[in-house]
């Protein structure tokens, strides 16, 4: 999960880039319009007859539609995996717990271990490791959705 979490991350950075303006090509169309009326006033051309920039740099940006999907899959991918990677460590550290000897005397030591099995009973935990792969498929397949669109 740990993994695939680190992947889903870099998709999710480099496509998030898509939800700001590509200020590089507003460059360039602004760069073109003051060529065009730099060399209209050098021909001695009325700048009348230009066009005007086919570009406003004071625009609201709008980001693509398919774009907020692409990151909307990813992020829940995202948060999903590392639920599951949570989860997983969690679970891990309260089974070590619950095998783990003590010192003391045996009824001491039954009398723990049936408290621990109370709570893993209670908290589910078993439950809780059947649904994880369950949980990380559906991260995988939010992930593939996603890559499809983008």
């Amino acid at each position: 999960a740990g993994l695939f979490s680190a992947v889903v991350t870099s998709f999710l950075v480099q496509a998030s880039q898509n939800f700001q303006p590509d200020y590089g090509e507003m460059t360039v169309i602004l760069l073109h319009d003051l060529m065009s009326i730099q060399l209209a006033l050098a021909d001695g051309v009325s700048t009348a007859n230009i066009t005007s920039p086919s570009i406003n740099p004071t625009t609201q940006f709008v980001a693509d539609e398919i774009n907020v999907w692409v990151n909307g899959f990813w992020a829940v991918s995202l948060t999903a995996s590392l639920a599951v990677a949570l989860a997983a460590v969690l679970i891990k550290q309260w089974l070590h717990h619950y095998v783990s000897l003590h010192s003391g005397t045996p009824s001491r030591r039954s009398h723990v271990r049936h408290f621990r099995f109370t709570g893993l009973e209670l908290w589910r935990v078993r439950i809780i490791i059947g649904i994880l792969p369950v949980i990380m498929n559906l991260s995988l397949a939010l992930f593939l959705s996603g890559l499809i669109l983008f």
